[in-house]
Order: structure tokens, then C-alpha cells, then sequence
């Protein structure tokens, strides 16, 4: 194997996904033209943070990388679908198309990965649920060792074709001592946890290989204890879930502020809230949270995020795309620059040079940072600015409101 061929560090994002991850499992596990054996895994908090990467040719880039500079160079050392306008691949297909010798055997593990990331809904007892869930509590060095245990396990048992004898009442054994010293410590609701519990071992999930229940009983198959004490860390850290989530619905009731804002099919609920919880933007989803269809939610470090109820299969979701178009223009005009155009403002990466919106389609958010992307700079907006974006942003009416107040020609190719 030739020198070039050793690669000595991957780098991914800030808390990366279930489909980063596997691709790294894959590397892993299958044969190809890189020798991953020793390498580390390093994390980068943004695209400026691969600058001291561009010149080595020992580094492997996971779903980080597409969009840099450098990018030509050794494109074939990147592995990011965020460069793929269509979105019709993750960061393990692609790994599997270029990389790795896999045939179909690995088709139905690639098709779950795959609907996970592009945000189609995720069982609570997916990799990629518990992966969330687990970063909220634990160091996330710590949860993406934990991770590639159970996802290099699945692509072992996959590559030599063995198959996996289910084992659920010693995974329900480790599931249910969690909630005895977490759950009940806390007086979480017990028919909550148990009914977490069944879905560990629900038909409707059963067999999936990106269901954490059938890595334990692949890893169980291989060493009793390392599965158990893996199981242990996955099942703690969502009965702390379970305790912060019940947390936060509390927090919310007390400390949000409301809006209403004119669609073309409803009345929109909005609400504001200023949280550092990971979990505030599936709290507003609940029902115990009360019927909102927006959350403008802030952190400490003034980044904000919009979320919405949207999902592909809703009959009338809104239409995000004025709201985006605004919102960047008014961030573009915060900044004391003039914007070139805002028709064109609505694509999800933005325009050039101005990175501090993000418009995930897919899931109908907005997203000034995230989890992944923590160094973005805080909007310049203000709740009112954003307040005032919302009332304009759904109806023609408005369209035109902002348009005139904020000195937006009134042409749809301007």
C-alpha cells in the first residue's frame, strides 16, 4: 500500500449525524483504496476551520468540505452531499459509490441512513434519535466512539453476511435498570419510559439495522459485557432526555411570548423563546406545549433558529421561501451592504460570502448556527426585526409592504 494511501486523520463536523458515521464505519470496516486502521477523528466547527487540512494528503473529509476553497484539489478525499443541490445523497452513499467494495447486500442499511438525513422522520430508538439525544448529555468525542461501535458492528455483520439472533430481554433488562436510577430519581412519568421501551423491541422497528436495539444484539454476539455497558450509555442518556424534555415543556409554558401572523390557510401561532436546550424546538411540536406553528427560538449567543411544522407529506405547508428572501435581506442590509438581489436570496445555501442564514428545505427550518455549525455569527436582527418579518411574509400584502419599506424593487427578476 502506498504512503499516500494512509490516511491519518477524518474530519467531520461538530456533532456529526448518523449518516457521517457511517460512512466512517464503513471506511472502517470494508476494503478500499484508503488504510483508515489508524486514524483519528477530528472536528472542525466551521469552513474556515479546514484551512490547516487543504495541504496534507492524508486527511479524509466527512460531510465537511464540499463548499471550501481547496475543494478541487482533492476532491477525491471529500465526502459531503452539502455540495449536492439535489439532496438526493448522504455522506455514506457516497462514501459506498467511491470508496468501498460494497455490493447490494448493504442496500437496505444505505436506505435507512439515507431517509434519516434528509429528514424524513426517525424511530426514538434510531442511531440517529439516540445519537441527539446522547449528545445533549455526554462529550461528543465520547458519543461518536460510541456511535461507530455499533454502526462498525452492523457493517461487520453485513460484510461477512452472519446473521443476528435478537436478544431483547437483556437489552430490555439494561433499558429498564436506566430508568430505575434515572427515570424514577426524577419521578419521570413511568408509562413515558415504558412505552419507550417497548418500541426497543416493537415489530414495527424490529430488524432495522439502524435501530440500536439490533446493534446490541449484533454487538452482544461478539462480547456480552461491551454490549451491555453499550446499551447502559444509550439507555441513560435518554431517560436524561426523558427528564430534560419534561423540563423544558415547563420552561416553555412559563417563558415564551406569542404571536399571531396571516397565511393563506390559517391563522399562524408563533412563539419566541430564548433557550440554550437542544430539545426547545421539538417541545414546541408537543402537544402539552400548545398548537404552534412557528418557534423563533434564541440562545445566549444571540443565534437564532426558525422552525416550523412543515413536512413533505403536509397538505398545505407554508411557503418559507418569502420568509428566507427576507430575512437574509434584512441581514444583508444589518450589515450595512447592499444586497444584489432578492429573488435570488431563497436558495439554501445563500448568496456568496453571506453564510449566517441557512434554509433547510427539507425540514422547514431557518438556522442562523446550529449544533453543527457552532461558530456562525449571530444574526444582527432583533425579535422585533424578525416579528415584523413574519407579519409580511406569507401574504401578498405583506410581500409588498416589505418591499416598499425596505427598498426592494417591485420587479420578480430584480
Amino acid at each position: 500500500m502506498s504512503e499516500s494511501s494512509i490516511i491519518k486523520t477524518i474530519v467531520t463536523h461538530a456533532r456529526p449525524h448518523e449518516d457521517e458515521l457511517a460512512g466512517i464505519a464503513l471506511l472502517m470496516e470494508l476494503p478500499s483504496r484508503f488504510d483508515t486502521s489508524k486514524a483519528g477523528i477530528e472536528i472542525v466547527t466551521s469552513d474556515q476551520g479546514l484551512e490547516k487540512y487543504k495541504s496534507r494528503d492524508d486527511v479524509l473529509f466527512i460531510g465537511v468540505g464540499a463548499r471550501s476553497g481547496f475543494s478541487a484539489g482533492c476532491a477525491d478525499r471529500i465526502f459531503d452531499e452539502h455540495g449536492d443541490k439535489d439532496k438526493t445523497v448522504c455522506s455514506a452513499d457516497l462514501v459506498a459509490r467511491k470508496v468501498v467494495q460494497v455490493n447490494g447486500e448493504f442496500k437496505e442499511f444505505l436506505d435507512e441512513v439515507r431517509l434519516h438525513d434528509l429528514g424524513r422522520s426517525s424511530a426514538p430508538t434510531s442511531l440517529a434519535s439516540v445519537l441527539k439525544a446522547r449528545y445533549e448529555q455526554e462529550d461528543e468525542h465520547r458519543v461518536i466512539e460510541w456511535g461507530l461501535r455499533g454502526l462498525r458492528a452492523i457493517c461487520r455483520r453485513i460484510r461477512d453476511a452472519r446473521p443476528i439472533t435478537p436478544n431483547p430481554d437483556a437489552f430490555l433488562e439494561e433499558a429498564a435498570s436506566a430508568y430505575e436510577q434515572v427515570g424514577r430519581a426524577n419521578r419521570v412519568d413511568p408509562r413515558i419510559f415504558q412505552g419507550l421501551l417497548a418500541s426497543f423491541t416493537g415489530s414495527a422497528n424490529s430488524g432495522k439495522m439502524t435501530e440500536i436495539g439490533t446493534m446490541f444484539y449484533a454487538l452482544m454476539d461478539e462480547s456480552a459485557p461491551e454490549a451491555r455497558y453499550w446499551c447502559r450509555l444509550a439507555t441513560l442518556d435518554l431517560a436524561r432526555r426523558q427528564v430534560a424534555f419534561k423540563k423544558g415543556v415547563e420552561d416553555f409554558k412559563r417563558n415564551h411570548t406569542r404571536l399571531e401572523v396571516t397565511t393563506p390557510f390559517f391563522v399562524a401561532k408563533v412563539a419566541f423563546m430564548q433557550s440554550d436546550s437542544g430539545l426547545m424546538d421539538k417541545v414546541f411540536r408537543c402537544r402539552d406545549a400548545g398548537a404552534y406553528d412557528i418557534l423563533v427560538l434564541r440562545n445566549a449567543k444571540g443565534q437564532v433558529g426558525i422552525f416550523t411544522k412543515n413536512n413533505p407529506g403536509q397538505l398545505a405547508p407554508l411557503n418559507l421561501e418569502p420568509l428566507v428572501r427576507m430575512v437574509r435581506w434584512a441581514e444583508i442590509m444589518a450589515s450595512g451592504k447592499k444586497p444584489h438581489s432578492f429573488w435570488g436570496l431563497a436558495t439554501e445555501e445563500g448568496p456568496k460570502g453571506e453564510d449566517t442564514w441557512y434554509y433547510f428545505k427539507q425540514g422547514g427550518m431557518i438556522l442562523n448556527g446550529s449544533k453543527s455549525k457552532p461558530e456562525v455569527r449571530a444574526t444582527r436582527l432583533t425579535n422585533k426585526d424578525l416579528a415584523y418579518i413574519l407579519k409580511c411574509a406569507f401574504t401578498e400584502r405583506g410581500l409588498q409592504r416589505f418591499m416598499r419599506e425596505n427598498g426592494v424593487l417591485d420587479s420578480r427578476i430584480a
